[in-house]
């Protein structure tokens, strides 16, 4: 299904409604969001993030959230329904809030985590990040967290090109990009490193 019909579901909707008002609410004290994205904060995030969902290969698939920050990505797409996914987040303050609205909403399809160094524990078929870091960074992460022929799924900016030019020295992988439907500059990249171990 896609992520505008799931968007209108009332169940769904509702858990949104709730996310945004305690998110707005935490960041009164605490910087989760910038404050110049408020005004647009359906666009900006809950749709920014939601838009990946239909990129998931799999929904039944293992999903790992990279520096989830206020739950954007992650969040958003347990309450779309992905069904097991695991948001690190190092910060003591946003691992708070996650856990919060967690309960909040009973989302028992999430697991939290902090250091994404410390983790050894099952790996993920699927790799997702907002804002974590440059494709270098994540695909340095990748032979701890990723099963074999595991992916990644990442919203990007304008220096996309860039980053998988840099990516590309150090690794093999093959990707598609689809245009974000909130951003201009904004790209989506399923991403398929070909083997684990760094070419160099």
């Amino acid at each position: 299904m896609q992520f505008q019909q799931l968007l209108q579901n009332q169940e769904i909707a509702q858990k949104i409604a709730i996310y945004k008002t305690q998110l707005l609410e935490f960041n009164q004290n605490y910087n989760l969001i910038g404050k110049s994205t408020i005004e647009d904060f359906d666009n900006r995030h809950i749709i920014d993030c939601a838009q990946i969902y239909d990129h998931i290969p799999d929904l039944n698939a293992n999903i790992a959230d990279l520096g989830s920050g206020a739950g954007l990505p992650g969040i958003i797409l347990a309450i779309l329904g992905v069904k097991n996914i695991t948001l690190f987040e190092k910060s003591y303050r946003k691992s708070q809030f996650l856990s919060q609205i967690c309960q909040k909403i009973d989302l028992k399809n999430v697991n939290l985590q902090q250091n994404i160094n410390d983790y050894h524990d099952q790996k993920f078929d699927l790799i997702i990040s907002r804002a974590f870091g440059n494709l270098n960074k994540i695909l340095d992460l990748s032979p701890n967290l990723l099963q074999k022929n595991g992916q990644l799924l990442l919203l990007k900016g304008q220096k996309l090109p860039e980053e998988i030019k840099q990516a590309q020295k150090n690794w093999q992988f093959n990707y598609k990009t689809s245009p974000s439907q909130t951003s201009q500059d904004g790209q989506i990249i399923l991403l398929t490193p070909l083997f684990i171990h760094s070419a160099t």
